[in-house]
Order: structure tokens, then C-alpha cells, then sequence
């Protein structure tokens, strides 16, 4: 997808959400204005609980409607006929004011949130986690935009009348259709009908997958402490005895100051704190929220605390919290998703509000205290969800590594262009290790001549290619001299691999020398960069520190190929090499693009990862190191597959990249993750 592209999807998608929240909003002052003025707040709990399991049925079907159809066909259809069924009630409310409540009601809880869901899965398909991050944001905000606006235009156009809200409602929905239909047009097209044979039940998604049963439950306990807090505020606002119209403009007033609220919270805050603390530690701020303003507003049960504990609710949850939430769905796969997220966002989101109007309605029928009851249920659930908000930061990365293996398993390795990821993906396919990546042509074995005492060490130092070769396969290197000799023929590219062999059979005596060549500036070039390949083949604990020392080495081409000699050490990488790797990434990074640029190798041979883009083989050497640095199976096939034209799989490899290395590199390498992605 190019970057064009992307900005027309992102667009749409962010006027899609514009007109869908302003409609939510909307919908709930309609719902509520018309619910309240023709029934006692005390029927409110019942009213819940009912439309709770309407939901719950209503959860399978729409998530078994996204398995089959997708989210490019189902979701316009589904806009599309909420907004006529909303025009039917519109001409039935003159008809049946109560029976036109009763079923707005159930039409807004249960299919309004099937919409919504069914919108973030359409968009959701579209973007690879990395961009994901990058754009939810933006998306959101407009939906945060409408949310303020949205609701003013409506109200004012409609003249305060609740049964005019449900005409431009219906209208509205029409239009998100359009919008939605205009988005799969534009998309990558990879949101269509799953195949039959790779169709899966939501429960059997469910109970394969712990992260999305955590996100469930996060979602439940998140809706349920909402509905605590709703009830309050909302027992609050009737005790006040306002009349059907200043009920209107009294919950027009307080959702527009929300909205207003919550557009500056998702500007200032949503993609600045997915940046620097990650989505899951934004999701935590949800139950937060609800643990300081739930324990506030039990000290002094109020109208006014209890309009800031539900109004703070709103303002995250429909702003930082939102952005966070639909990334944790982004790794996942598209099938495996559209089987568990309808029911996960309308399913648990409904359950929640089920058990607060179980609650409630016991509150109410052992007579007790309301508004002290419903807080402090708030509190004690908003605990619950703390705890698992801060588990969910480990299911994300999990999650992570489970897509990017997946994906390599989805793909066809001989339909790769990029020869390095088709060979780590084949590699990880058949469970095998993956094979050294050599420096330079593997040395080739020298034939010992008939007369090996022929030459005697005074040939090391003989002109003559074929002497010095005989002297290299017949010498012991036991002295100084011929050692060092040995170490300057290495220059020679004749006789390279032949000096390359003594050095390495005769380890135990020529590796000290070999480390101080390497490791002294003074050495000549040609010599010091094809000595790390000889340590490689050592393979010692000494020759594996040296390698590492040679990572901060002042020229280019040395701290190369020292990367690619640790990846050839016989022995696996401990845990002082691997964070010497770490510092060595971290090191290039913090230099600066700048230099990467003007880095060149004389020989392409052993090339890390052919990364292109202006920051080439610089940007290549970055990864091979956090590729040495990093343990995990997964996050070595994500430091590779960076490079691959599989555009999500690259969107996973960021990701996870993103939240597997510590803050202060993630974030230096963050404006890098896509340089050597190839042209689209």
C-alpha cells in the first residue's frame, strides 16, 4: 500500500469515525431522553439487563456475518439497514411513544455496538500493526471530532426534538454505509469472506486463544464498572426532578463537554503515549480512571462527582483508551479475529453492562443506599481490571510473535523475492536451525604438497605464491614471527584462505595475536576486515569478546563484519554478547542517519541483509546486531523479515520490535523500521 494510498484510507476512515461517534453520542441522548420521559428511572436496571442478552444473541450473528462475508461487504449492508430500521421507529413514534422506546433502546445497545465493532474490523484489516500505531490515532480523533460536533449540528438541526434525532440518525447511518463501502473500495482489499475451510467457531477462537479471553475479560469488567458509574450519575440527574426538555439539554450539555474534553485528551496524549509507553500501558490508564474518580465520588456522593466519574470514563474510553484497544487486535489473524471480535466488543462489552444491572437491580430491591453502592462496586471492579491491564502488556507481545510466525507459515517461500527472508522463513518452516551466513567464500581446503619439510618457515616470507602457499600448509605457526606473517598474508588475496586455515588450525598459540591485530588501529585495513572471520572460526570465549569489543570499532566495515562473525560463532551467543550487540545497535543508531549514507563495504560478499533505501548496508548493520541481541526465535525472524515486500508481516516485525527492545532504542529506531522496506 503506498503511502498515497494510506492517506486516503486513513481519511475516510477518519470521517467514517466522525460521522459514527457523533451518531453514538447522539443516539445515547436520543435513547436516554426518550427512555427517561416515558418510564421511571427504576425501570433503567430491567431495561439494561434485557437488552444485555439481546446483545449477547446479537454478538454471534454479527461476528458469524463478519466470518463468512467480511468486513468490506458486511459492514455497509449492516449501516445500511440500521438506518432504515431507524426510520421505520421514527414513523412509529408518533404511533407508541413507549414502544418506540423500548425498541430504540434495544436497536442502540445491542446493533449500535455491532456497527462500531464492525467499523474498527474493516479498518483494522486494512493496516499492519507499525502503521496501525501510527494511524489509529489519527482515526480516532475524528471520531473524538464528531463526538463535539456531531452532536451540536444534529441537536441544533433537529430543534431539541427527540423524535427528529431518530429522522437524522437513520440518515447518518446511511451515510457511515457509504463511507464504509467507500473504505473497502480503497483498501488493500484484504478484508473479504474468509474461505469455508479456514472458517473457525467464535468459541472455539475463544478458548484456543488466552490473550483474546484476557481482552474479554478486560472489556467485561470495564463495562461493568461503567455501568455502576452510569447509574449513578444518572440516579443523580433524576433525584434533581428536571422535565423532558431539560433533561434533553442538561445530557446534550454534558456529552458535548465531554466530547470537547475528550478531543483534547486524544490530541494531546493518544499517539504521544502510544509512542513512548506502548499501548498496553495506555489501556491500563482506563481502570485507572475509574479507581481515583470511583473512590472520590464515594467520599461525597453527588450529582456533580458522579458527573465527573462517568465523564472521565467517557473521555478516556472513547479517546487514548479507544486508539489502545483496537491495536491489540492487529496482530491477530484475520480469520481468528473476525470470529472473536464482534463477540469480544459486543459479547463481554454487554455482558458488563448485564452484571451492572444485576447489581443495580440488587441495590435496588434490598432497598439499600444507591449511589454509595454503585461507587464503591465501581471501585472494587476497577481493581480487577487494573491487574489484568498490566497482564495484557506480555499477551501483546505474545500475540506479536504468534502473527509474525504465522505469517511466515502463510507464505509460499519460494514466492519471496528477498533471499534472506525466504530463507529464514523456509528455515523456521522445516524447524531447523538457520544456517551461518559466511563473510566471505568458505575457505577452501589447501592440498598439502609431496614434500611437506620442503619449505620450512622461511617460505611464509618468500614472494612466490605457490611457496607461500606449501609454507602455510607445512609450517607450525609456534613463533612470533611467523604468526604475525601469517596474519599480514591475509591481505593477500591469493593466499588469503590459506592463511586464514594456519591461523585457525594453530588457534592456541595464533589467537592472542590475531585479537591484538584486530583490535589495533594500526593494523592495515585490508587485514583487520577479514579478521573477524578467522575469529568466527576459532570460535573461543576469547575470540567471541573480541568480536564484540570490535562492534565499536572507529571504521565501518570492521564493526560489520564483527556482527557477522558473532552470528558464525559455533557456540550460541551468552548473555554478555548479546547485550554488548544491544549497546553496539544502539550506538549506530544514536550516530545518526546521517553517516549511513556514505557507508560503503569493498566486497558485498556476506552481506547481512540487503537492505535498500538511502540507508542501505548502515540500516542493515543495525538489525543484524538487535538480530544478535535479541534471543527469541520470533524476534530474530522480525529482524529479518523488515526486509520483506510481505507488507503486514513487515507491520508485525515493527511492532514487535517496538515492544521488545528497551524504550530508549525503540524509540531511536522507530523512524528507521521501514527504510529497507522495497518499493511498493
Amino acid at each position: 500500500m503506498t503511502g498515497r494510498r494510506d492517506t486516503v484510507l486513513v481519511g475516510w476512515a477518519a470521517f467514517g469515525a466522525f460521522l459514527i461517534v457523533s451518531f453514538q453520542v447522539t443516539a445515547k441522548t436520543a435513547r436516554d431522553t426518550l427512555f427517561l420521559s416515558n418510564f421511571p428511572v427504576t425501570n433503567l436496571p430491567l431495561m439494561v439487563v434485557a437488552s444485555s442478552i439481546f446483545s449477547l444473541v446479537l454478538a454471534f450473528a454479527v461476528s458469524k456475518i463478519l466470518s463468512t462475508r467480511g468486513p468490506s461487504r458486511a459492514t455497509p449492508a449492516l449501516f445500511a439497514f440500521s438506518g432504515v430500521l431507524l426510520w421505520v421507529e421514527w414513523f412509529l413514534t408518533s404511533h407508541s411513544a413507549q414502544l418506540v422506546a423500548v425498541v430504540l433502546y434495544f436497536h442502540l445497545s445491542g446493533l449500535g455496538f455491532a456497527l462500531v465493532s464492525a467499523f474498527w474490523s474493516l479498518v483494522g484489516e486494512e493496516l499492519d500493526p507499525h502503521r496501525a500505531r501510527k494511524y489509529l490515532p489519527r482515526i480516532a480523533s475524528g471520531g473524538t471530532l464528531g463526538g463535539a460536533i456531531g452532536t451540536l449540528a444534529v441537536v441544533y438541526l433537529a430543534g431539541l426534538s427527540p423524535n427528529n434525532l431518530i429522522l437524522l440518525l437513520g440518515c447518518a447511518h446511511l451515510g457511515c454505509a457509504a463511507v464504509c463501502y467507500r473504505i473497502a473500495r480503497r483498501g488493500s482489499g484484504s478484508s473479504g469472506q474468509t474461505p469455508v475451510a479456514l472458517r473457525i467457531s467464535s468459541l472455539d477462537a475463544l478458548r484456543s486463544m488466552p490473550y483474546a479471553r484476557q481482552l474479554a475479560a478486560l472489556v467485561l469488567f470495564s463495562a461493568l464498572t461503567a455501568g455502576c458509574l452510569d447509574f449513578a450519575f444518572k440516579a443523580a440527574t433524576a433525584s434533581r426532578g428536571f422535565s423532558a426538555q431539560e433533561l434533553l439539554k442538561f445530557f446534550t450539555f454534558f456529552h458535548v463537554s465531554t466530547s470537547l474534553l475528550t478531543l483534547v485528551l486524544q490530541a494531546g496524549f493518544a499517539r504521544v503515549g502510544l509512542k513512548r509507553v506502548g499501548p498496553a500501558s495506555v489501556l491500563a490508564l482506563l481502570p485507572a480512571v475509574h479507581l481515583v474518580t470511583s473512590a472520590i465520588g464515594l467520599l461525597a456522593p453527588s450529582m456533580p462527582l458522579t458527573a465527573v466519574a462517568r465523564g472521565s470514563d467517557m473521555m478516556v474510553r472513547n479517546s487514548i483508551f479507544r486508539s489502545a484497544y483496537e491495536l491489540f487486535y492487529i496482530p491477530i489473524s484475520d480469520r481468528r479475529k473476525r470470529a472473536v471480535k464482534a463477540v469480544i466488543d459486543i459479547g463481554a462489552e454487554r455482558a458488563g453492562d448485564l452484571l451492572s444491572g444485576v447489581v443495580v437491580q440488587t441495590i435496588l430491591v434490598l432497598n439499600l443506599p444507591p449511589l454509595r453502592l454503585a461507587l464503591a462496586a465501581a471501585l472494587g471492579v476497577g481493581f480487577l481490571s487494573t491487574a489484568l491491564a498490566v497482564r495484557l502488556r506480555r499477551g501483546y507481545q505474545d500475540a506479536l510473535e504468534q502473527g509474525l510466525m504465522s505469517r511466515a507459515l502463510a507464505l509460499d517461500p519460494r514466492e519471496i523475492p528477498d533471499p534472506a527472508v525466504s530463507q529464514l522463513v523456509t528455515s523456521y518452516i522445516r524447524t531447523t536451525r538457520r544456517p551461518p551466513t559466511a563473510d566471505w567464500a568458505p575457505v577452501r581446503s589447501v592440498r598439502r604438497p609431496a614434500h611437506e619439510a620442503a619449505f620450512g618457515r622461511f617460505g611464509l616470507f618468500s614472494g612466490d605464491p605457490g611457496v607461500v602457499q606449501q609454507a602455510l600448509a607445512t609450517t607450525p605457526l609456534q613463533e612470533e614471527a611467523t604468526i604475525k606473517q601469517a596474519i599480514r598474508l591475509i591481505a593477500w588475496d591469493e593466499i588469503c584462505d590459506g592463511a586464514i586455515q594456519a591461523l585457525v588450525t594453530h588457534s592456541a598459540l595464533s589467537t592472542p595475536y590475531v585479537i591484538n591485530a584486530l583490535l589495533d588501529q594500526e593494523t592495515e585495513f585490508t587485514v583487520r576486515r577479514r579478521l573477524p572471520g578467522v575469529l568466527a572460526e576459532i570460535g573461543s570465549k576469547e575470540a567471541t569478546r573480541a568480536l564484540c569489543l570490535g562492534l565499536k570499532d572507529a571504521r565501518f566495515e570492521v564493526r560489520y563484519r564483527c556482527g557477522l562473525a558473532l552470528a558464525r560463532c559455533p557456540d550460541p551467543l551468552d548473555g554478555e554478547a548479546r547485550k554488548a550487540a544491544l549497546e553496539a545497535a544502539e550506538l549506530e543508531v544514536s550516530a545518526g542517519r546521517d553517516r549511513w549514507p556514505v557507508y560503503r563495504l569493498l566486497d558485498e560478499s556476506g552481506a547481512a541483509m540487503p537492505f535498500t533505501g538511502p540507508a542501505g548496508v548502515g540500516l542493515a548493520h543495525v538489525f543484524h546486531l538487535l538480530e544478535l541481541g535479541l534471543e527469541e526465535e520470533a524476534a530474530k525472524m522480525a529482524c529479518r523479515a523488515i526486509l520483506s515486500s510481505d507488507e503486514r508481516m513487515r507491520g508485525i516485525a515493527a511492532e514487535y520490535l517496538l515492544t521488545r527492545l528497551a524504550q530508549p532504542l525503540a524509540a531511536a529506531l522507530e523512524p528507521f523500521l521501514h527504510e529497507g522496506a522495497p518499493p511498493a
